[in-house]
C-alpha cells in the first residue's frame, strides 16, 4: 500500500471510529511500524487535518459547517414588501 493511500485510509478509520484509535492499533491495521503511523499523522496534521493526539489514541475533529448570516435593514414601508413577497 502506498503512503498516500494509507494516509487516506487513516483519515477514514479515524472518522469512522467513535473512540480514539491508538497508534499501535493503526500500525496493526496497516501493517507498518508505529513510527510510520506517527509520521503519517504528522503529515496529515501539516495538511490541515484536525487530528488530536490523546493519551488513548488519535481522534479527528471535523469543523462544523459554516453558516452565513445576512443582515438587512428596512424602513417601515419596506418591511411589508419583504415579508409578503
Amino acid at each position: 500500500m502506498k503512503k498516500q493511500q494509507r494516509q487516506a485510509d487513516i483519515v477514514k478509520t479515524l472518522r469512522s471510529s467513535r473512540e480514539p484509535v491508538s497508534g499501535t492499533a493503526l500500525s496493526e491495521i496497516f501493517q507498518v511500524s508505529r513510527q510510520s503511523i506517527v509520521q503519517d499523522i504528522a503529515l496529515l496534521k501539516a495538511a490541515h487535518f484536525n487530528i488530536i493526539s490523546t493519551n488513548k489514541g488519535y481522534i479527528i475533529v471535523d469543523p462544523p459547517p459554516r453558516e452565513k448570516i445576512f443582515k438587512v435593514s428596512h424602513n417601515h414601508e419596506e418591511i411589508g414588501d419583504e415579508l409578503y413577497t
